[in-house]
């Protein structure tokens, strides 16, 4: 009767230890495809986004333009950082590139144009935007007209709440107000791992080539 129990308690602890060391194995494989496959795999496929979009773009398409498509280019040479920019900011654009949100402003136009773009997995953009310093260019290009933007807020010197959307006004805080400045908004986690906290830089344009 006591080896029976015996028995019964070290099958009880195998199952278990069974269980960890795959519970520890599955979570590890997540972590390794999104610390690096999907970022792989992200990278590939943003590549022959831009690359598609370039060869067939004749015009903007924003209005039109389905969700997810690829409506123009971003790039920060400071960062060595160059992604397609699509429509909205669901998890399907965002692992696409970079996501603009539709009620904001077109590129180069009067307003503020807002996008976001993931830190960790899946090409991972916006890896380096904490080290996004003032002054420095952002480029974004729509088909054949390139709009040149200077950050004056850097991300690391803002944080806000997922919930705190007045970063995407027009005139960022001033809801009421119309606005007259063409500005760009960038938002991204703040942390590696999932919170609530959000990193926003502001940038400002400088110039504008529109053929």
């Amino acid at each position: 009767m006591v080896e029976h129990a015996q028995e019964a308690r070290s099958r009880a602890f195998t199952v278990v230890v069974g269980v960890l060391v795959l519970a520890v194995v599955v979570v590890a494989a997540c972590v390794a495809w999104v610390g690096w496959g999907s970022a792989a795999w992200a990278r590939s496929h943003q590549a022959d986004a831009l690359a598609g979009y370039r060869s067939d773009c004749t015009g903007r398409e924003f209005e039109t333009a389905e969700d997810g498509a690829v409506i123009g280019s971003l790039a920060i040479a400071s960062l060595g950082v160059e992604a397609p920019i699509r429509k909205g900011t669901d998890g399907v654009s965002l692992r696409g590139g970079v996501g603009w949100y539709p009620a904001s402003a077109e590129p180069g136009q009067v307003g503020n144009f807002a996008v976001a773009g993931y830190r960790v997995g899946y090409g991972k953009p916006f890896a380096g935007l904490l080290d996004l310093d003032e002054g420095a260019e952002i480029t974004v290009q729509v088909c054949r007209d390139t709009y040149t933007y200077v950050v004056d807020v850097a991300p690391r010197d803002l944080t806000v709440d997922s919930s705190d959307s007045w970063v995407l006004d027009s005139v960022p805080g001033r809801p009421e107000q119309l606005p007259g400045e063409v500005i760009m908004t960038l938002t991204a986690n703040q942390d590696l791992l999932p919170t609530g906290d959000r990193s926003v830089g502001f940038a400002r344009l400088r110039i504008a080539t529109e053929r």
